[in-house]
């Protein structure tokens, strides 16, 4: 709140508001009739002086609660604006780990969508999903161990990513499983490479731009 005040944005908001406030009390005055003249052959009407000075008074009264109002709301939004900034600097090295994880499934997904891969091009395809082994040499174990992992970082995305759900994250998982799984097996492969595809089809649409724009800091 200090070095709010002592800011250059404080001074800058104090001195419209004042500005606001007297443009306001002169044209609700002039809306009553109050002029600047001279006349001194009228005379005074102090009942119409008292009236306008319990008008004055009162809008003054009211301008300093609205002003009151706007200098408190401009000191708690401005460190509101600092703390979300600093949450998603915090937050931003686990979203990114996690993003570098479905950035892999994605990338995948889109080598594979609506073409008609064997099953020696999909296991060419996804085998940089396992490091930089060759598929003859990725094992049943190392395939656990992966899905392992994905597992791990997918479920963290409803946590990193409020907009995702847990049904949905749970939803890519096994899907991703049971493709892996079944280029391994070779069975029902290309079912389970069409349920993937759509899963993610669906987990884009929905996700995709949330998940990136919370990675902006």
């Amino acid at each position: 709140m200090l070095k709010f005040t002592k800011g250059r944005w404080f001074p800058l908001i104090l001195t419209t508001a004042i500005l606001v406030l007297a443009a306001i009390i002169v044209l609700i005055m002039a809306l009553f009739g109050w002029r600047f003249t001279y006349a001194p052959e009228l005379e005074n009407s102090w009942n119409a002086i008292s009236s306008v000075a319990a008008w004055t008074g009162t809008i003054i009264g009211l301008s300093g609660v609205v002003a009151s109002f706007l200098a408190v709301w401009f000191a708690i939004q401005v460190p509101k604006k600092i703390a979300d900034r600093q949450d998603k600097i915090a937050l931003f090295e686990k979203r990114y780990e996690c993003f570098q994880i479905f950035e892999k499934l994605h990338v995948l997904y889109k080598q594979i969508k609506d073409k008609e891969c064997a099953l020696d091009e999909l296991r060419e395809r996804s085998k940089y999903l396992f490091g930089k082994l060759e598929w003859k040499e990725i094992s049943k174990e190392i395939i656990m161990d992966t899905i392992e992992k994905f597992e791990y970082t997918i479920h963290q995305m409803q946590f990193l990513f409020p907009e995702v759900t847990e049904q949905d994250a749970s939803q890519l998982y096994f899907d991703c499983q049971d493709f892996l799984i079944s280029l391994f097996t070779n069975q029902e492969v290309q079912k389970k490479k069409k349920k993937y595809t759509n899963t993610m089809d669906s987990f884009l649409e929905k996700y995709l731009h949330a998940i990136v724009k919370s990675l902006s800091i």
